[in-house]
Order: structure tokens, then C-alpha cells, then sequence
């Protein structure tokens, strides 16, 4: 690229006229050292001296010469005083000056008045021209000058020639005009031109143009001066018009081309702007160059000298600083430009650019370097320095850089890459053009905040027609450094802070990277935010934002509205404890308005040490390990935790949408141990013990209805229904299935349960309190044995219990081994007594087709009653039963309230079959039954005093019978034992119960063979009888003795006694009666015993006392030698 002429430093122009002269002309030397002319022959050298003698004829010559600079040099010195008196007229000049002037060019000038004066500040003298008119061809005036100063060549004189050396034009009026096709013009113009001026001025350039050549008519001018000039300029291919009111130029000519200098006065719409420039023209190639300096200029002053059509210039307008620098020009031989360099700087302005900037930029400094050539435009760097906010931070910087190429078509091809360093983000909104990337601007605005971008770089491609500023992008990429931020990824949620990352942009796609941040507490990890569609109408932001930290905060944000996921499923964030490590997941398009529906979220997470209270019903939830997938459509979590304390394995679905069938379902699998169940309000120690394997599922479905179903594993429980006197031990295989339904959130009712063990299978439902006590019972089947049936048991706030039982048979066995005791006979102590007491109420009503009362296939057939019990006591019982063949017969019991006391009923009409079904005794046959007796009023321990009546009946393979007739020998002995049964037609006597037991007196039955009466007392607590009493054989003879009056008393000894008698006694445990008769009693007759009072004696020789008949036996005293006896829930 060829360099411009290196400037020549500007020549002094003072105010007025200025003439120089070289040699022998007549004119002013410019002041200053005049620079060697490069190309000018070397001086001569000295000659040689000659040896001899001068001649004479060089003496002659010295003496003329000698004479003609005397005179010379007195013309020179009148001349010098006359002009510095003033200038001297010469009017006789003037047709020579025309001449010399004239006689090159197509304007010619008319002189009036011409004068010799003296250079201003110099020892020479010019020729001086004052109102010189210029003539066109046509003789008509095109241009005035007030004053024309021409300087002569001296040898162009002596050879009687006029050829000035130099001329200056003296406040002339000239107008530099460059055409729409490239070519350019200088014309001089008067003061009432109305056209474009003439050529004059082009004539004298043209000549300077040419190689000096003294035998043209300006072929010796050297130097052409304007001063004081008005100059106008109209680029008619920029549209750039602008005037200097003063201009000052100063041309010389040499053999090399020309140079110059000039100061100019630029009016750029009203501000005046000085200008200096160094001027060349090369004559080997015939190239100018034009290197200018100005300072102060306003570019927004520049703006209003150009077309408004013409953006590129026009955009200057937009810069309001003042601004200095230089301008280098290089134009080819046609003044087509072949180089213009431009290097601007300036110090505190703005920058306003309508329509792409938001508001005025405020720039501290701006340095520009750009040159423009024939193939293009480059922008070596445009440098703003931003105002800093005086602190630490680095100042901000913005620096362009760039090249349009052009075609041949006239086109450009556009490239620009733009570097901002330390640019806050507040700032930016008024930096990023709205033009530039207006989609990603638009969400960086509205979504950061606060921090600095560190480092912003933008490159841009694109093509252009000849107005660069309506250039189209074609490609366009940019990238982001940035810290400190605060990024708004989604209206509404919590925002990320101190955010650090990078961001790229390739005109598609705009993708963010966060490196550094927080969300809340939680520390923010590497993270990528992506808008893509930027070439589209419709844009897509995805996001990707791991995090970690609290769990509550993790929370929070998927909380917060319009998310609100967490109570979606029932969790306060602040109220859940642990550690998170989150990925959050956002797919959105970037709308105005945005709906939930149309952002796709994504969850996934690790919690650890999760630890919540009351997340489901009184749950605590701890040393939780998770994982945790979550979308719009609902939740995924599993991994384990600890529930109450118990470690449970937990698989939790939830589904968001309101239509899903299943909001949550909730899967546990967990081994309950006894403490498990009892923090879970679920421990029923009576029925079950140790550890229970629980496969449960929780459901809450769209009308928020909360089942929960489980499958139980209980092999490795002890199970108990003490009811049932039904146990299974560890290890025995046995499983359940429980169904649980929820009242305000709490599973107080269990629709369904099912339970299947060894000989044991029950199913039903039951409802809580809300102490999760149970409630109410409803047993659908229980088949345990023999036992098949259904009952409903419901507990009040007090624990007491109502039992309605009823199905198809009942196998009381159960309760008579509970009701007979331990049979250990230690009474029981207080405050077992008083335990027994506190117990609370239990009603039973009951319906059977049939009873299981005993082994060996003894049951009773329909039967049905109600059972109460109020402490340690039965209040109330009664009980009607069909017994006997083909549940002829008929039982019934009452033992109730009557008042303060109790009244007791018993009937039958099979009294032998009430009591073998009873299984009370075997051995009697028939008979009709009727058992009476009644408490005393007030009697706390309710002892019922009563009557027994049973008539007709017999009595058949009765062991103890058998023994008391063997031992005394009784007829009738070996048809007993033979099978024969023995007839009796009436029992009667009196009875006395306890809870201890019941003791008889006055009890006497008799038949056809014998006679019997029987007292003592039976204890049931201890397992212990004591009876005694007397056999009577014949009892019809001694019947017949009786009945005779006074005698018959006086044989038979009184009633129950006879003619004939044994007594007896039985005593020993219940399962092992030791019998023992007295044998000399049969031949002694009654009346003798009781008139001699022989007593019988026992087997040891002991007598015997007699039993008093009416007495209450004391309750028998605490035996230490035995074991303690097993809580009797024993009728009294």
C-alpha cells in the first residue's frame, strides 16, 4: 500500500501578503531556511588559478561590473527607502503582469491599479495587484480578487520575459467541488456567483501539476499562496457539504511534485473548528496526499453537514465529545481516493444512537483507528473507556474491530468483532444495541442482574450494499464471561446469586454455562442454561441447574409458586431436615406470558440423613437415604429411612395431575418389632409379639380417600387370642393382610384384615379411637377348632368391652379351662384383688347353633345369652341352650341383679343331659332340674345362698357311688356295678357359693334302693372337696318305719336318717376322691345311735365330728405350699 508524502511542517501565513523569490526574482523570500532543492546541479567548483599575469580586458569587464553595481546597488537603495515610505504605483506594469498571467488558461484577469511594495516582514519586494476581475471567454466577469501579489523570475526578465515565481490570491472566495463521478474541481468564484466558479484556480494548479519549465508562460512558478480564503466543499458523492470562513494554503513546486500546508477554519454548522493539514502531490505517479490535524470537533457537528440518508456518517451524529486526531488521505491522479486513514481520540462525551442504543452511553475516552481504501473499510480498533464508579474495580472497556470487503458488484462483505471487559451489568442495557441479538438481549435484561460482565466478545458476518449501515447479518456468534450476577432463570422462583460462568451464541443458539452461584443456601454447581430457536419466530429456554445443600431449601424452591410441589405432597420445607444434592430441570418457550403448563420440569436428587416430623399421621421420618425423580406429571422416591424409629425400605409414587386415578401411592417394607408397633400406636401385646414383616402400600387416590393395604409376614411373632385360649409360638408359619382407611389424614380404620396361622383363621375389620386404641371390632369369621363364628366387639373411652358373638358353633372349652382356675388354692392377695377389680366392663351376647363344651364330643345345641362382667365378678349371666337327643331338652340360667343383690335360676328339664353336656357330671340320667338362691342385699362379696330340686332321675356308672356301696355293702351293689342304674326320685337340699367354691348342706335324695344325704363343701379354687354324709339301703323300708308317728323318729333317729344307715365321707382333690365308710353303722339302728351318741370314727381311729348343716363354712385358709392360682373369670 503506497504511504502519503510525509508532511511538510506548516508555513507561517501571517495576515496580508506573503511573497517569496528564488535567485534573481523579484519578490519576498518566504522567512525561514528555504530547504535545499535535491535535484538542482551542484555548485561550480572553484576554478584554478592561473599562473601569469591578468589581461587586460578582464580588467576592463571588472570595472563595468563594478560600475553597473554601483549603480545597482543606488537603485536598490533609493528603491528601498521609496517603498518603505509605502507602496510605489507602476501602472505602466499592469499590460506585462496580464500578460504573464494570462497567457496559460482559459481565464483571464483585468488589472486596474498595480504597485511595488515591499514584503511584508522581508527585504524583497513584490508586485502588488489590487480589484483584479476575471474574465471568462466570453469576456464576462466570473471572480474578483480584492488583491493579487505575483513575484517575477529574474532571468525570465533579463531574457525580457514576465514569469512569476510565485502569486498569492488574497481573501479570493473558492469552492472544491467533487462530482457524483469521482471527479474534482477547484473554482474561484465572486461574490455573487450563483454557479459552480471558474477555473482559474484549476489553471494554476494544473501548471504547478507540471514539471518546472522556464519556457512556459508559469512554468517558474514555485510557490502558490492563498490567504484569507472562503472556502466551500460539496463531496457530491458523500452528500458532504461544509464551509471554512478562513482558510490559509501554501503550495510549493519543485521537481518532485508538491507541497504545501494549510489552516483552515471549518464550520461544521455553526462551531468552528480549527484544522491543519500537510499537503502532496507525487509527480512520478501524480498521486496526492492530504494529512490533517484538528482537534475540538464535535462528530455531532460533523452529522449536520451530511446527507441524513447517509447512515454511516449520520451515526456520528450520535457522538457528543469533542474529539481530535488526523485524518491521512491518498487520492489517485483522478482524485478518486485511494487510502483515507482516520485516527480519532476524545475524552468525556456520550454516545446516543436512536433506535439502537437505549439511551446516551457515557464515554470517559475514545480512540479510534480506521482506514478506508478502494477495496474496502478497516476498523483498526474503536476503544471506549467507560466511566469506572471509582472504586477497586477495573474500568470498563468496550474495543471494536473490523473490515467490509468490497466487490465488484459494489457490495460488502461485513466482518466485526466487538471485546467488553469489566462491564457491570447495569450498565449493559444501555451498551447492547437493541438491534444487536435482540432476543438474547431481551432475556439477559429482564433474567441478570447485578455482578459484571468480566469479558464479552461479538463477532458478526454479514454483507452490505454501498451504505454499509443496512447491512444484513448473516452470521453472528458472541461469548460471555461474567461474575457476580444474579440470574432470574424463572419468574417467581428464588434467584440464583453470585452467579460466575461463561455463556456462547452462534445466532441459534445462545448457551450460558454457570460455574459458581447459590440458590438460597444451597451451593450451585456447574450448571447450563440453553435458548435456542433464535432464528425462529418461537424461542426455548432449557435449563439445567444442579445445587446442593439443606433439604428445606431444596424444597423451598420446588415450592415455590407457581411450582408447589412440596405441599403437593403433604411436606413443609421448613420442617424436613437433611442434605440434598439436586438437579433442577427446566424446559419452557420464551413467551410474555408464561403458563405452568407449559414449562417442563425436571428433579432428580440424593437426600441424605432425611429427617421429617408428622409426614404422614403421626410419622417421624429419620437417617432417610433417598432418591428422587420428579416431573410435572408427578414423583418418584425410594431408598430407606427409619419411621418411628423403624428401618423401612420405601418406594413413594406421586402423580401431580388432578385426574390421576392414584395421587400417592406409598410401598414400605419393614420388620415391626413390639417397640416399632408401639411407637406407631399399633402394639397389642396381648396378641401379638415380636417382630412382624410388613409389605404395606399407601394410597391416596383422587378424592383424596387414604387406604393403606399391607401383607403381613408373622412366622417370627408369638401370636395370642387369650379369649380363644388360641396361642402360636415363633417359627410356626402364619400371614396377614390388613386394609387401613383414614379419617383427617388418620388411619383410624381398618376395613379389612385377614389372618391365617396354625389352626387359626380370622378375618373382619376394626376401627381406632384416635388414640389408636381400638374402637370397634367386626369379625367376620373365626374359625379356630371347632369354633366357627362371627362377632363385632366395641371398646369404650373406659376399655370396656361389648362382644356380640353368633355363628354356627363355639368351642367354650376355652372358657372353662379359664374358668376353673389354676386350681393351685392360694387365695388371691389384695392387690391382685384389686387389679381384678379395676378391670374394665365386658358384656358378651352370644348365639350358637351349637356349643363345644367339653372334650369327647360333649356340646350343647342352640344357644344363646349374655355374659356381663364388672371386676373380678360375673353380674350377670343367662343362658338358654337346647340340650339332650336331638336338642330335645332345655337349659336355661339366670344369674342377675335383683335389686342389691343376685338372684340365680337354673332349669332344666333333662337334668342329666344339662349336666354330661356341661360337662359337670356324667353319670346322671334324666330328671328335671331346678337350682334357686339369692345374695344378701349389700353382701360385697355376693355369697349366694340357694336351693337345689331334682326329680326323677337315675344314676349310672358313677365311680365314687360304686365305692360307697361296696364299702358298706348295700344290696343292690352288684346291679349297680353291673350297669343297672340307680333310681332316685327326688334330690333336694341347700347349697352356700362363694367365689371360693360352694358347700351343700341339708342335700338328700332317695330312690327304691337307697337313700342318701350329703354335706360338706367343694372348693374350687383349690381343687379340693370335702364331703360327708349318710346311706341309707331299703330306703322304701325305712321310709315305712319313719312315717309312723313318734316311733317312727324315735327307730330312724329323725329325718334323713334311717332304721339302717353307713355314713360316708369324700375328701381329696377333685380328679382323685378318697371315699371312706363306716361299716358298724349297718347293723346299728338309728334311734340307739342317737340316743347313745355313738359316734362312727374314720379309718385312723379318729371320731369324727359331725358336719353342722346350716353353718357357712369359713373360707379355708393359704395354703404357703402352693403355687400362686391363675386369675378365675368365675361366676360366683
Amino acid at each position: 500500500m503506497p504511504r502519503p508524502t510525509p508532511p511538510i511542517p506548516p508555513a507561517e501565513v501571517p495576515t496580508g501578503t506573503q511573497a517569496s523569490g528564488e535567485g534573481g526574482d523579484v519578490g519576498l523570500r518566504v522567512p525561514g531556511r528555504r530547504p535545499p532543492d535535491p535535484i538542482a546541479p551542484p555548485p561550480p567548483k572553484p576554478p584554478r588559478k592561473r599562473r601569469g599575469m591578468i589581461g587586460h580586458a578582464a580588467l576592463v569587464v571588472l570595472e563595468l561590473a563594478a560600475g553597473l553595481l554601483l549603480v545597482v546597488l543606488v537603485t536598490a537603495g533609493l528603491l528601498t527607502w521609496r517603498l518603505s515610505r509605502g507602496p510605489m504605483p507602476i501602472s505602466w506594469f499592469a499590460p506585462y503582469l496580464e500578460q504573464a498571467v494570462n497567457s496559460d488558461g482559459s481565464v483571464h484577469i483585468s488589472v486596474h491599479k498595480v504597485l511595488l511594495a515591499r514584503a511584508p516582514k522581508g527585504a524583497t519586494v513584490e508586485i502588488l495587484a489590487d480589484d483584479v476581475v476575471l474574465t471568462g471567454t466570453g469576456g464576462a466577469t466570473v471572480a474578483t480578487l480584492p488583491e493579487f501579489r505575483v513575484a517575477l523570475s529574474v532571468p525570465a526578465l533579463l531574457h525580457g520575459r514576465l514569469a512569476p515565481t510565485r502569486i498569492v490570491l488574497v481573501r479570493p472566495r473558492l469552492n472544491a467541488i467533487r462530482e457524483v463521478d469521482g471527479r474534482f474541481r477547484l473554482a474561484l468564484m465572486s461574490d455573487d456567483d450563483t454557479d459552480d466558479g471558474n477555473d482559474f484556480m484549476a489553471d494554476l494548479i494544473a501548471a504547478l501539476k507540471r514539471p518546472p519549465d522556464p519556457l512556459e508562460p508559469l512554468g517558474a512558478l514555485t510557490k502558490l499562496v492563498v490567504s484569507e480564503a472562503r472556502l466551500s466543499v460539496d463531496n457530491r458523492q458523500l452528500g458532504l457539504v461544509w464551509s471554512a470562513p478562513r482558510a490559509d494554503i501554501s503550495l510549493t513546486r519543485d521537481r518532485r511534485g508538491i507541497t504545501g500546508n494549510a489552516q483552515l477554519v471549518v464550520d461544521l454548522g455553526g462551531h468552528m473548528t480549527q484544522v491543519a493539514a500537510e499537503l502532496g502531490y507525487r509527480l512520478a505517479d501524480g498521486t496526492i496526499s492530504a494529512v490533517g490535524h484538528f482537534s475540538g470537533v464535535s462528530p455531532a457537528d460533523l452529522a449536520r453537514i451530511t446527507r441524513a440518508s447517509d447512515g454511516v456518517l449520520a451515526a456520528v451524529g450520535g457522538i457528543d465529545m469533542p474529539l481530535a486526531g488526523t485524518v491521512t488521505l491518498d487520492l489517485a491522479s483522478d482524485f478518486s481516493p485511494r487510502i483515507f486513514d482516520v485516527a480519532l481520540s476524545g475524552t468525556a462525551g456520550t454516545v446516543t444512537l436512536p433506535g439502537r442504543l437505549k439511551a446516551p452511553l457515557a464515554v470517559a475516552n475514545l480512540d479510534l483507528q480506521a482506514r478506508l481504501e478502494p477495496g474496502g473499510l478497516t476498523l483498526n480498533h474503536l476503544n471506549l473507556t467507560l466511566p469506572g464508579s471509582g472504586g477497586p474495580a477495573p474500568a470498563s472497556t468496550v474495543m471494536l474491530t473490523g473490515k467490509g470487503v468490497k466487490r465488484d458488484d459494489g457490495s460488502y462483505r461485513v466482518t466485526l468483532a466487538t471485546e467488553v471487559k469489566s462491564v457491570p451489568l447495569s450498565a449493559l442495557d444501555a451498551l447492547w444495541p437493541l438491534d444487536a441479538l435482540p432476543k438474547p438481549r431481551a432475556w439477559i435484561m429482564q433474567n441478570l442482574s447485578d455482578g459484571a460482565f468480566d469479558k464479552v466478545t461479538f463477532n458478526l458476518e454479514g454483507n452490505a450494499p454501498a451504505d454499509l449501515s443496512d447491512m444484513v447479518p448473516s452470521r453472528m456468534t458472541a461469548s460471555f464471561a461474567f461474575s457476580g450476577a444474579t440470574v432470574n432463570y424463572m419468574d417467581g422462583l428464588p434467584k440464583v446469586k453470585d452467579v460466575g460462568g461463561t455463556a456462547t451464541f452462534d445466532g441459534v443458539h445462545l448457551g450460558i454455562e454457570l460455574t459458581q452461584g447459590r440458590l438460597l443456601d444451597l451451593a450451585l454447581g456447574t450448571s447450563r442454561l440453553d435458548i435456542t430457536g433464535l432464528d425462529k419466530t418461537a424461542q426455548k429456554m432449557e435449563m439445567t441447574l444442579p445445587v446442593s445443600g439443606p433439604i428445606s431449601s431444596a424444597l423451598t424452591v420446588i415450592d415455590t409458586p407457581p411450582l408447589g410441589y412440596a405441599k403437593k405432597v403433604g411436606l413443609v420445607p421448613a420442617a424436613v431436615a437433611g442434605t440434598a444434592d439436586m438437579t433442577l430441570r427446566f424446559d419452557f418457550p420464551l413467551v410474555a406470558t408464561l403458563k405452568m403448563d407449559q414449562v417442563k420440569l425436571g428433579v432428580q436428587a440424593h437426600l441424605r440423613n432425611v429427617a421429617a416430623d408428622n409426614i404422614v399421621a403421626d410419622i417421624k421420618a429419620s437417617d432417610g437415604d433417598l432418591n428422587l425423580v420428579l416431573d410435572n406429571k408427578g414423583m418418584d422416591t425410594n431408598g430407606t429411612a427409619r419411621l418411628n424409629g423403624m428401618p423401612a425400605r420405601i418406594l413413594w409414587r406421586e402423580n401431580f395431575p388432578a385426574e390421576a386415578p392414584i395421587g400417592t401411592r406409598v410401598a414400605l417394607q419393614a420388620t415391626a418389632t413390639d417397640r416399632d408397633r408401639q411407637l406407631f400406636h399399633l402394639d397389642f401385646p396381648d396378641w401379638v409379639r415380636g417382630p412382624v414383616g410388613v409389605n404395606m402400600v399407601y394410597t391416596r387416590d383422587a378424592q383424596h380417600q387414604e387406604t393403606i393395604l399391607a401383607d403381613l409376614d408373622l412366622t417370627k411373632s408369638a401370636l395370642a387370642v387369650s379369649l380363644m385360649d388360641w396361642r402360636k409360638v415363633t417359627g410356626v408359619p402364619a400371614s396377614g393382610h390388613v386394609e387401613v382407611g383414614f379419617d383427617q389424614g388418620r388411619p383410624l380404620h381398618v376395613t379389612r384384615f385377614q389372618l391365617k396361622a396354625d389352626g387359626m383363621e380370622a378375618s373382619g375389620s376394626m376401627d381406632l379411637k384416635h388414640d389408636f386404641s381400638i374402637g370397634h371390632v367386626a369379625v367376620d369369621r373365626y374359625r379356630q377348632g371347632r369354633t366357627d363364628a362371627a362377632m363385632t366387639v366395641d371398646v369404650d373411652d373406659a376399655g370396656g368391652m361389648r362382644i356380640k358373638t353368633a355363628g354356627p358353633s363355639m368351642d367354650a372349652r376355652p372358657f372353662r379351662r379359664s374358668a376353673s382356675g389354676g386350681g393351685n388354692g392360694r387365695p388371691l392377695t389384695e392387690a391382685e384383688l384389686k387389679a381384678l377389680d379395676a378391670r374394665p366392663p365386658l358384656d358378651i351376647d352370644f348365639n350358637f347353633d351349637k356349643v363345644v363344651t367339653a372334650n369327647g364330643g360333649r356340646e350343647i345345641g342352640a344357644s344363646k345369652g349374655q355374659f356381663a362382667r364388672r371386676g373380678r365378678s360375673w353380674r350377670s349371666v343367662v343362658l338358654d341352650s337346647r340340650i339332650g337327643k336331638d336338642n330335645a331338652g332345655h337349659l336355661a340360667l339366670r344369674y342377675v341383679p335383683d335389686g342389691n343383690a343376685m338372684a340365680l335360676t337354673i332349669t332344666s328339664d333333662d337334668a342329666g343331659a344339662a349336666l354330661q353336656q356341661l360337662d359337670v357330671l356324667d353319670h346322671l340320667r334324666g330328671g328335671k332340674l331346678v337350682v334357686k338362691g339369692h345374695s344378701t342385699a349389700g353382701d360385697p362379696h355376693e355369697v349366694v345362698d340357694g336351693t337345689l330340686d331334682v326329680t326323677d332321675y337315675q344314676v349310672v356308672e358313677a365311680p365314687v357311688m360304686a365305692r360307697l356301696l361296696s364299702a358298706a355293702s348295700f344290696q343292690g351293689f352288684s346291679d349297680f356295678m353291673s350297669g343297672a342304674p340307680i333310681t332316685f326320685s327326688k334330690l333336694e337340699g341347700g347349697f352356700h357359693w362363694t367365689d371360693t367354691g360352694v358347700s351343700f348342706h341339708d342335700v338328700r335324695t332317695s330312690g327304691a334302693a337307697i337313700g342318701l344325704t350329703m354335706e360338706g363343701e367343694i372348693n374350687l379354687s383349690r381343687g379340693m372337696a370335702d364331703l360327708q354324709g349318710t346311706i341309707v339301703p331299703f330306703s322304701t323300708f325305712n321310709k315305712l318305719l319313719g312315717a309312723i308317728p313318734i316311733v317312727g323318729d324315735l327307730l330312724t333317729g329323725g329325718e334323713g336318717q334311717g332304721l339302717l344307715s353307713a355314713t360316708y365321707r369324700v375328701k381329696g382333690p377333685l380328679d382323685d376322691l378318697d371315699v371312706s365308710v363306716n361299716p358298724l353303722a349297718v347293723l346299728a339302728p338309728g334311734f340307739l345311735r342317737n340316743l347313745f351318741f355313738l359316734s362312727p370314727t374314720d379309718e385312723d381311729g379318729k371320731p369324727e365330728a359331725k358336719p353342722a348343716p346350716r353353718k357357712k363354712p369359713a373360707k379355708p385358709a393359704a395354703d404357703p405350699a402352693t403355687p400362686d392360682p391363675a386369675t378365675p373369670d368365675t361366676p360366683k
